[in-house]
């Protein structure tokens, strides 16, 4: 009769374990994604900030060669305005089917 007790104590504390042992796998599963997902995030963020720039210094230079084939340095500058607001235009009509698709499969793909 005395083994039952010690059984059914064995018993929760062996569930009590399990439990704390499950929690801490849940908890570093989730630091992990979290990690994986930041550090993808932030590699992203590098090449972005540099193509940015890459992309700064070539518009300056396009300005600038178009400036000088019209006569007015400031046309250059005009022309490529307008050439990126009818850029940014497009991207905006199509925002829902390429970039937020693209992006929420890709975020969702990293998470999962």
């Amino acid at each position: 009769m005395d083994n039952i007790p010690s059984s059914v104590e064995a018993l929760f504390k062996k569930t009590g374990e399990y439990i704390d042992t499950r929690l801490e796998l849940l908890r570093l599963k989730a630091v992990d994604k979290t990690a994986d997902t930041t550090s993808s995030l932030l590699a992203v963020l590098v090449v972005f900030f540099i193509l940015l720039l890459f992309l700064t210094m070539i518009s300056i230079g396009i300005a600038l060669v178009l400036g000088e084939m019209t006569g007015h340095i400031s046309y250059g500058f005009f022309i490529l305005g307008g050439f990126y607001f009818i850029l940014g235009l497009v991207f905006y009509l199509l925002r829902k089917k390429w970039l937020k698709k693209t992006f929420g499969d890709l975020i969702i793909k990293k998470i999962l």
